[in-house]
């Protein structure tokens, strides 16, 4: 009965500990962390701790996600650089994923990689308590509880944690957290009204909002919207941006376009960028990347919605599309955006053994995959290749094909490092499957300089 009690009422200080935190002002660098209970700790010793557990120590705190592969890339690192500084670093990932989703990542890269990774899970105070918009994401907390720096990865090394053991911390670059509000993609993106006049000696304006229902078509486009994550979207209704650069608009209309691929072109393999004008350059990419991309985005992003549920085939969705890319960037920009034909290093699946190894038991399609497994279900063997050429080896130059000439449904159950193809290759021996090297060729999409090509016609 003791213990019963005692569990009631460690939860209720837990849930008060919550609530009295969860509305407190977002902690900033010189602040003093208040001595918290945290909850839903894996792989540690305890399943709860509290952070005055490591004063005296130099406390980060990671935050991260399953889906982000700059978050699971650095894991090892910081799994290495926690051993380089026993005793006197903490190194605490932290994320808002539950159990099933963390547990089982974390499950499997002690498996595969050998690492065993204690983390928060299903998090909400420490995110309360420390805001950001990206994430991997890092505070640093000096062993008397104040916080000293919130960075992004590249500050994570050797010299600037000896530096702020030794609590020199002036050589590190700090970036602050901003909250990034989710967009609502069951709504319109832009409100549309009619102002009504007052009466004749009112000079009041009343808008009236238009219903969702009443619009059949609308065209939007906006500079980048502050505090607003950068999101693309697109359904039978509309399709949108927020907070995108150029570059991207015209990756997924082709993607689209080009045999209903929208991750098609997102892969370096697949898309060139030949424009000498390093100005128009600057309008369309960046190759920077964490805040200095976030700084280039907010002058270089667009948020636009093309509202398009009038138009019944989906060819006519993409026209409208086109029309607009046109209108607001090719003509403008002088931009030429279009498809070439192309011979192209590539990775190309081929079956080793023609021993029909590869079905399906049927039911229900289903795919789900992290950085060290992939699972799909009753699906193509297109699905697979489009994942790895637009997410998994999506930064390098060669381009993914399928030659199996299998054209029907598979289950698919791998179990590595998806980014590594050698690893790829080798679970994929038990299907007798293997990707070999090869030139293909194969349609990229091409960004140039020209005055007289409309920027959406296809070379």
């Amino acid at each position: 009965m003791r213990n019963n009690l005692l569990a009631v009422l460690f939860l209720l200080l837990a849930n008060f500990a919550y609530d009295s935190y969860a509305q407190t002002k977002p902690l900033a660098i010189g602040d003093k962390v208040p001595d918290i209970i945290i909850q839903n700790v894996l792989n540690y010793k305890t399943t709860s701790l509290k952070l005055s557990d490591f004063r005296g120590k130099l406390l980060i705190l990671d935050f991260w996600a399953t889906w982000c592969s700059p978050c699971v890339a650095m894991l090892p690192k910081t799994d290495s650089l926690q051993k380089k500084f026993a005793g006197q670093v903490e190194i605490l990932p932290v994320t808002y994923e539950d159990k099933t989703t963390a547990g089982a990542f974390l499950a499997k890269l002690k498996s595969v990689k050998h690492i065993n990774i204690s983390s928060v899970i299903s998090d909400k105070i420490l995110n309360s308590l420390f805001v950001h918009g990206s994430i991997p994401y890092y505070v640093w907390i000096d062993k008397n509880g104040t916080v000293i720096a919130t960075t992004e990865s590249k500050e994570i090394n050797e010299k600037n944690i000896q530096s702020a053991i030794n609590g020199v911390t002036p050589g590190i670059k700090n970036t602050i957290g901003e909250l990034r509000r989710e967009v609502d993609f069951n709504r319109p993106v832009f409100v549309t009204g009619i102002p009504f006049k007052g009466e004749e000696d009112d000079s009041l304006i009343h808008v009236e909002p238009i219903r969702d229902n009443q619009i059949l078509y609308q065209s939007v486009l906006s500079r980048y919207v502050p505090n607003a994550a950068s999101k693309l979207y697109f359904d039978s209704t509309h399709f949108v941006t927020i907070n995108v650069p150029i570059l991207s608009f015209y990756r997924l209309y082709w993607g689209m376009k080009y045999n209903k691929s929208p991750q098609l072109f997102w892969g370096k393999s697949r898309c060139a960028i030949e424009i000498k004008d390093s100005v128009l350059y600057d309008k369309i990419a960046s190759p920077l990347h964490g805040s200095p991309f976030d700084n280039w985005l907010k002058t270089n992003g667009y948020t636009y919605e093309l509202i398009w549920k009038s138009a019944r085939k989906w060819k006519d969705k993409y026209a409208l599309l086109a029309e607009d890319l046109d209108r607001y960037f090719g003509k403008p920009l002088k931009l030429s955006v279009g498809l070439e034909k192309r011979m192209v290093s590539s990775d190309v699946l081929i079956q080793t053994e023609q021993n029909g190894s590869l079905t399906t038991t049927g039911g229900a399609p289903f795919e789900k995959h992290d950085a060290y497994s992939y699972i799909q279900h009753n699906m193509p063997l297109s699905h697979f290749i489009a994942l790895l050429e637009g997410y998994f080896w999506q930064n390098s130059e060669r381009a993914v094909f399928d030659e199996t000439k299998m054209n029907g449904k598979v289950d698919l159950n791998l179990n590595c490092y998806m980014a590594d193809i050698d690893a790829v290759n080798k679970e994929l021996e038990k299907y007798k499957l293997k990707f070999i090297s090869a030139d293909r060729m194969t349609d990229v999409l091409v960004f140039k300089e020209d005055k007289t090509t409309n920027s959406t016609q296809v070379k």
